[in-house]
Parts: C-alpha cells; structure tokens; sequence
C-alpha cells in the first residue's frame, strides 16, 4: 500500500456509484458496463472539478496541457439514435441504434460505439438523434421500433439486473428468433436482422436533412396537441377530441397544404376523440371550432357535470393538527385538496379546491358530505353554512369554472418542467422553443458570476419566474418575470410613461389637415434596453441552463415584473429622445416629443412629432419612417424594433 491508496480508491469508488447509476436509469444490460465505465472516466477527465489539486483545471489539462475536446460526450449514455448504414450503396439507410460511447482511435473524434439490434457493437461517425415527433407517445411506429428494439436486446443481452439472456421457453416473452423471422414486423421495422437496411418512415411534416420542417411555419407543431369539442360527422354528437398527429398518405407525405389563411389552409389532421376512435378534421375546421369556444382572453369556461374523485396532497391541514384549547378559532383553508372534475364536454380534471369551491360551492360540499369530509379543516369553516343556504347560493353563483391553464385549447404549462412534458407529449418543441427565445433575449439583462461567487456588497436576494401563454395564432410565448411583490416598495412613481387618447386624435388630426406622414413601430423587450436601477440578484434556477444552476446572477437592467422597470425605462427613453434625438417633451402631455424642422416639399418650418405609449411608437413627419430606422433604431443605445411592426399604423396600441 502507498499513501494515496485509500485517495485512488476513493475515486475509483465514484466512478463505480456513477457507472451504477448511468446503468440503472437507462435500463441498459449489465454486460454493457464496460462501455459505460469507459465514458464516465473520460467525463471525470476532462470535466472540471471542485479540487485544489488541479488548479481549476481538467484531469487532462493538467497532464498534457492542451484543451480537451468534450464534442463526442455531448451524446448520453444508451441515447436512441438512427446511424447510416452504408451497405445498401448508393442508397444509404438510418438504422435504429443505441449509443454508448466514443470509440478510441477509431476514425475521427465524433466515432461512437453503437449497439446494433442483434446485440453487436459496431462504430459509425454519421448519427443523429430521435426528432420529438419520432419519440412522441403518439408515433405508434416508432414506438413500435424501440419496443422490439429493447425486446430482441433483453432476448441476447439479458437485462441491467441480470447477464443471463431472457429464458427462452418464458411463455410470457417473445422469442428472439420468433421476432427476426415474423415477416409483418420486418416490414414496419426500420431495418432488417441481416443490415440490409431501412424502408422510408411516414413523417408528420416534410422536413429537410436537419429535421426541420420545410416552409416559413409548420402549422403541424402549432396544432398538434390541441384539445377541442369537435362535432361527430355520423349524428353531430359533440365531444372532447384531442389532435394526434397531420395526416399522410401512403407515401408518408401530408394531405394537403399550409397557408397562412386559416380559410384557405387545406391541411388535414387526425384526431383522438371521445368516443375512442381517430377521426380526420381539416385544420381551419380546427381553428374554427376552438375560436368559437373561447372568450376574449382566449380561456375556456367549462360546465361542471359531477365531481368523481379527490385526494388530499401533503401539505393539506389535517383534522388532527387542529387544538382544541379555549379561545382557538377556525382556519380558514383549502390548501392541499384536489377534485377530479367531469366537465360537460366530456373532458376530465384535476381542480384546485379554491378554484371549484367558487364556481360550485353547493356541488362541493355536497360531495363533501356524502364522502365524510366535513370534519376535514379545509370544509368544516364552510361547508356546513353552504347546505343551509344552498337555494339561494345557487340562483347567485355563476356555475362555470375558468380553465385558466387552457388557452385556445392549448394546455398552458406553469413549469419548465411542465413544458418540456408537454413537449414530449405532443410531439414537438413548442414551448422549448418560446423558452429558449425568451432567455436568449433576456440573457443581457444578467450578469451570472463564477460557481462560489459571492453577490456585490450592497446587493439584495430576489426571485423570478417563467410565464407561458399562448398567442392567438396558436404560437406559445414566455415570458422570464421578476417577482416584484417580492420587494420592498419605491418610494416614487414606478410606471413608464403613456401617451393620452386626446393627444393622439389631434396630432393624427393634424397630420391629415396637413398631409404629413405617419409611421408606427414596436420596440421589442423594451424594458431591457434600460439600466436597473435597483441592486438585486438572483440564484440561478433550470431556466438559466443546467450549467449555471446555482450560481449568482446581478440584475443589470429593467425586467419585466420589477417595482420600478417602468420607471426605469422612461428614464431610459427621456435621455435617448432629448440628448441624443434633441426632442422636447411637451408640457401639456410629458409623452409627446417635438422638435423643429422643414418640409421636403417645399422648405417651410413644421414640428416633427413622437407619441410614445410605453413600448409602442407613433412617429408624425416626412420622415416618419427614417426618424425609426435612422435614429431611434441605430447607433449608440439604439432601440431594436420589430421589422413587421414598421410602418403606416392600422391599429394603434391596440
């Protein structure tokens, strides 16, 4: 023994834990833990530690004193992938494999291990991963193919718990050979047993190489996902259908075509519905039908038919925790319980006892009786008074609940997690791709310090939150908000200033008598043009990236959501308009900006204007339009605006 036995031990034993559980989790054979040991020690080694011993760099910077290339670790241990099979020369196919690793001095750096369906390893540099469509639940065909995958896998390999192959006489389990040779499933697998390669996928959207759909918009990924009542073509019975996937034909092409024009889009969907069975509807049959079911605010109110189940979550208070001692009083709760709605369309829902006890107090506590609730704390302070009074509650309460988590019959998520699983649900990358917009625009409004960090003396902890919405054309949005009734109060006024509806009518009046231009444009994320004037800083959460989760993050400009972002960006734009465009705000209305200037007709004096309702502009000149482009939209502290919003306003903050 030496003196660092115990230290390479140690180590060596982290190595074994992680191996473990990279085993575990993905469900891979146990006789494959060569391949997955080679590739957590190659991660050890040339990721970063927390150890005095390297100086803050890699195991492999600190031996051979170059940069390592961690390329070929960004695929996970056992990733499905499709490589290309060059067997079938000149028509290459994708066979459906398993990664596990990079190869070592096996063609180029990005080589990877791959397990084959008969259970051999080969090594191919061309792989991609699974597109969201081809992992959808909803894929039944692919799905197909990773469950036949797996099971000729287990049949060969046995099983992460197990060396020995599945027994082969086991009545419950098919056979491997029975599987290679059964000549329907060769037909819907993407490859044959012999690698002589794959027949072509049907697909949702015609995509290019990289998986994209072709054209400008897919209006698959918008819709796919959508719930909606839909009427039954056989008798006009209505209920809940859910949209599955576009519909193709027998070349795997979509049956008709996108246009933006939700009149003339021809494209054809096929849908879940209530009673079992996968019907086709046009999309602007779709469109139509779920803009007639909304409000104004796009949500859907919902009648309740019966209540069905419940349950009590861990944080509920619970009649036990209650004191009996004199001079206690009642708490006024419902935290905790859920009731499992059956809505009039059919449809079924987990709803916050808050939230139904408002719509459907009598229907509540009602079942709250029948299933021996009311001495539960969260009933008891309610319930009771509620039967008594249920006639004339009735006749009072609006019995329709507000499905605030469903816009245009979209589920909206409240998580990133959330999104991600609904993502994967539907098939597509929707919200990931709101998401990954959204903190790529707000990025600059962070600064994020190194892991260890500590925040600048003087500053203060806060908070904040992603929030989804959906858009009316069916796009998702997000939104990174600062949890402002989080802190303290300004002592001054807070908001961004707006112009008034008097200022605007005679200014557009007087742009008409005269016949001078009017140009409207939109700043975007214009609150993150302007510097915070408050000292805050955020621990970084899931949405910063898994990278920086930890880390400290200063707040270096207005956010939305922020106590005194508006004020803060009126600041902003007061500087921009007087020193850098020299206009001056008008007395009558702080909002209105004019200067002097000459007509290009003929040379007379004129006032040039700019009316600003927060982040939207309204320019009234002869040259509206180079006033945006040229000034605000250029140079130093320069406003981005959006390229679609530039031009003769239709509407106005509207």
């Amino acid at each position: 023994r030496t003196q660092w036995a115990d230290r390479a031990e140690l180590y060596i034993g982290i190595l074994k834990d992680g191996t473990r559980k990279d085993m575990r989790t993905s469900d891979a054979p146990v006789v494959l833990w060569d391949y997955c040991m080679e590739r957590r020690a190659s991660i050890y080694n040339m990721t970063v530690r927390d150890q005095p011993q390297l100086g803050g760099q890699s195991a492999y910077m600190r031996t051979f004193g170059e940069t390592p290339d961690i390329s070929n670790l960004l695929w996970g241990w056992y990733d499905w992938c499709y490589y290309r099979d060059n067997k079938n020369f000149p028509y290459p196919r994708e066979v459906l494999g398993r990664v596990l690793g990079p190869a070592k001095n096996q063609g180029n750096e990005m080589a990877q291990y791959i397990l084959q369906i008969n259970g051999e390893v080969v090594v191919r540099r061309t792989l991609r991963r699974l597109r969201p469509d081809e992992l959808a639940p909803s894929n039944e065909v692919e799905s197909r193919r990773r469950h036949l995958f797996n099971l000729s896998i287990q049949q060969k390999l046995g099983s992460t718990y197990s060396a020995k192959p599945i027994i082969p006489d086991n009545p419950f389990q098919a056979k491997f050979e029975d599987v290679a040779n059964d000549e329907e499933l060769k037909v819907e697998l993407p490859y044959t047993f012999d690698g002589e390669g794959t027949p072509d996928v049907p697909i949702a959207d015609i995509v290019d190489s990289a998986g994209k759909p072709i054209g400008n918009q897919s209006f698959t990924d918008t819709l796919i996902g959508i719930e909606v009542a839909m009427s039954r073509p056989e008798d006009d019975a209505k209920g809940l259908c859910r949209v599955l996937r576009a519909a193709v034909d027998k070349d795997g092409k979509t049956t008709g075509h996108y246009d933006a024009n939700p009149n003339l889009n021809t494209l054809i969907y096929e849908c879940q519905c209530w009673d079992g069975k996968v019907r086709k509807y046009a999309a602007n049959i779709i469109a139509e039908n779920i803009l007639n079911q909304v409000n104004a605010d796009g949500t859907v109110s919902c009648s309740l038919d019966r209540i069905v189940d419940h349950k009590r979550e861990g944080d509920a208070v619970r009649k036990e925790d209650l004191t009996g001692a004199d001079g206690s009083k009642l708490r006024f709760t419902t935290k905790g319980w859920k009731f499992k709605c059956l809505w009039k369309d059919g449809s079924y829902e987990w709803v916050h006892l808050s939230d139904l006890k408002e719509s459907n107090p009598v229907d509540v506590a009602e079942y709250a009786q029948a299933n021996q609730l009311l001495d539960e704390p969260a009933f008891t302070w309610w319930c009771p008074y509620t039967l008594r009074k249920k006639t004339a509650i009735l006749n009072a309460v609006n019995s329709r609940v507000c499905r605030s988590n469903v816009k245009y019959g979209i589920r909206v998520p409240r998580t990133l997690k959330e999104a991600r699983q609904l993502d994967r649900i539907n098939g597509n990358n929707c919200w990931e791709a709101a998401y990954e917009k959204e903190m790529k625009n707000v990025g600059i409004a962070f600064r994020i310090l190194e892991e260890g960090q500590p925040p600048p003396p003087g500053y203060t902890k806060s908070s904040g939150h992603l929030v989804f919405d959906v858009k009316m054309d069916f796009t998702r949005k997000a939104r990174w908000v600062k949890d402002g009734h989080k802190t303290a109060d300004p002592e001054t006024s807070s908001y961004a200033g707006v112009v008034s509806k008097e200022s605007i009518r005679v200014l557009l009046t007087h742009a008409a008598l005269h016949d001078i231009p009017v140009c409207a444009a939109d700043i975007r994320n214009a609150y993150l043009s302007a510097k915070s004037s408050e000292k805050h800083y955020v621990v970084c959460g899931l949405e910063f990236g898994e990278h920086n989760v930890g880390k400290v993050a200063v707040i270096e400009r207005a956010l939305y959501g922020g106590k005194v972002a508006g004020r803060d960006y009126w600041h902003h734009l007061r500087k921009i308009m007087h020193d850098k465009l020299g206009f001056t705000s008008s007395r009558g209305d702080p909002d209105v900006w004019f200067r002097e200037a000459r007509r290009t007709t003929d040379g007379s004096p004129y006032y040039e204007y700019v009316l600003i309702y927060t982040d939207d502009i309204l320019v009234i000149s002869d040259n509206a339009e180079a006033i945006l482009r040229n000034e605000l939209g250029s140079g130093e502290d320069a406003f981005e605006l959006k390229e679609e919003s530039i031009g003769k306003p239709s509407q106005y903050l509207g």
